[in-house]
């Protein structure tokens, strides 16, 4: 670290700093870093340009279900919306309309076994 700047230096001690203050390695805080970044770009896109989802993307898991986001210029969001049960599933369909009758139909029975 020889010739690097001392403003680099500065920022990667503070880092460091950080990072061992919460028990973690630095390379795992700049991956939570570099995802807090990402995080906060979609909540600006999705701020302004507004959001819908993506019904038939969904994916099922055990007892989830997770349905990708994208803005209304058709821009992927790095945001899924999830669901454990089939009230949140009906409230998200409040939120952001219909889903297609046979999603529902199946997203409702994943959900309820």
């Amino acid at each position: 670290m020889r010739y690097v700047s001392k403003r680099y230096k500065a920022k990667f001690s503070a880092f460091h700093k950080i990072a061992r203050s919460n028990d973690m390695s630095i390379e795992l805080w700049l991956e939570l870093k570099r995802r807090c970044s990402e995080l906060k770009e979609s909540r600006r896109l999705r701020d302004k340009e507004g959001k819908i989802i993506i019904w038939e993307q969904l994916s099922i898991d055990d007892k989830m279900v997770t349905f990708p986001m994208q803005t209304l210029k058709g821009t992927p969001l790095d945001v899924i919306s999830v669901c454990f049960n089939a009230e949140s599933f009906i409230s998200l369909q409040q939120s952001y309309g219909e889903c297609p009758q046979e999603i529902a139909i199946k997203v409702i029975a994943s959900l309820e076994n």
